[in-house]
C-alpha cells in the first residue's frame, strides 16, 4: 500500500490550533488513517510505505497520531512491512513523523537524509546573495538539539536519487521496495 503524504495538514489541525476556517476547507485526516488501516487490515501479508518524500512541512500531530496507531497493530508494525521515505525536500513536520515512527514502530526509514539540521523548526526566512542572486535559507528559530544526536536524522536504508534514474523515470526507493 502506498500512501503519498504531500502537505502535513489537515481539518483535526486546524482545529486543534482553534482556526475554526481553516478546519471548514481542509479535508479530515481520520478518515484516511481510518481507510489505509481497514485496507491493511483486509489485506495481511501487505506491506506499507509512507511516502513523505518532497513534503514541505505542516504539522506533525496527524503522523504522530498515525505512528501511535501503527505501533498498537503487530500484523502492520513490523521490520520489512511498514516504511517511511524521506528526502532532502522533507520539511520538519514529515522529519518529526519520520522520527515518531522511529521510535514508536518498527518502520525502516528509507531514502535520502534530509536538507534540514536537528534543532531546525522548520521556520525559515531567506536573504538574497548580492553578486550572484543566489537565495540562502536560514532557520528563524533553533530548538535545542537531543542529547547524543550525532548529526542530522538518517534513513536507515540510504538509497539516492541518481540524475540518471530521474531522467529515466525510474523511482530507485520504490524500486528497492519492490526487490526487497
Amino acid at each position: 500500500l502506498y500512501f503519498q503524504w504531500a502537505y502535513c495538514t489537515s481539518k483535526e489541525v486546524a482545529e486543534a490550533a482553534g482556526d475554526s476556517l481553516s478546519a471548514l476547507q481542509l479535508p479530515a485526516f481520520t478518515p484516511v488513517a481510518d481507510s489505509l488501516l481497514a485496507f491493511l487490515g483486509q489485506h495481511p501479508g501487505a506491506r506499507f510505505f509512507i511516502d513523505l518524500r518532497y513534503n514541505p512541512g505542516g504539522s506533525p500531530l496527524d503522523g504522530y497520531a498515525l505512528a501511535e496507531r501503527i505501533a498498537a497493530i503487530p500484523d502492520i508494525n513490523q521490520k520489512g512491512k511498514l516504511y517511511i521515505g524521506i528526502n532532502g525536500y522533507s520539511g520538519a513536520a514529515p522529519m518529526l513523523i519520520a522520527q515518531a515512527f522511529r521510535r514508536q514502530t518498527n518502520a525502516i526509514i528509507i531514502g535520502e537524509p534530509p536538507a534540514e539540521n536537528p534543532g531546525h523548526d522548520g521556520q525559515k526566512d531567506f536573504l538574497k546573495l548580492p553578486n550572484s542572486g543566489l537565495q540562502v535559507f536560514y532557520p528563524q528559530v533553533l530548538l535545542p538539539v537531543p542529547a547524543g544526536s550525532k548529526g542530522p536524522f538518517m534513513p536507515d536504508v540510504v538509497v539516492p536519487m541518481a540524475f540518471e534514474a530521474f531522467k529515466n523515470g525510474r523511482d530507485p526507493v520504490l524500486d528497492y521496495l519492490r526487490a526487497h
